[in-house]
């Protein structure tokens, strides 16, 4: 982070700023006219009201959700979550992420397409 960032790792609380990451990279676009701004709108959706288990079938969504990613590779998940710390203002404790959301993450994982099927001859 330090060579193209120029953005000093706290070795001490193991966390970075990200927000002085992506402020000078991030814009905001209509998505009107962009389907792909449009289906990525989609998708954050139904993955956020998944986390908050706001569908009446919700292991059902994360599957279906997770016929529509890629994993990277075999074996490597789609999704990762990360834990959010306010180190600035003086909050270094950790938000917690229920274990719905990390159940809601087995679910879309063991879902994902492979990026490269072998076909059989």
């Amino acid at each position: 982070m330090q060579d193209v960032y120029g953005i000093k790792i706290d070795t001490k609380n193991d966390c970075l700023n990200l927000g002085k990451i992506i402020h000078e990279d991030i814009g905001f676009h209509d998505s009107e006219n962009s389907t792909g701004i449009q289906i990525a709108d989609l998708l954050a959706s139904g993955i956020r009201r998944c986390l908050r288990n706001q569908f009446q079938n919700n292991s059902k969504v994360a599957e279906l959700l997770g016929s529509l990613f890629v994993a990277p590779k075999k074996g490597d998940i789609a999704i990762n979550l990360i834990e959010l710390r306010d180190i600035e203002n003086g909050n270094n404790s950790q938000i917690s992420v229920k274990n719905s959301a990390y159940d809601f993450v087995k679910i879309i994982s063991s879902n994902n397409r492979q990026m490269i099927h072998k076909h059989k001859a």
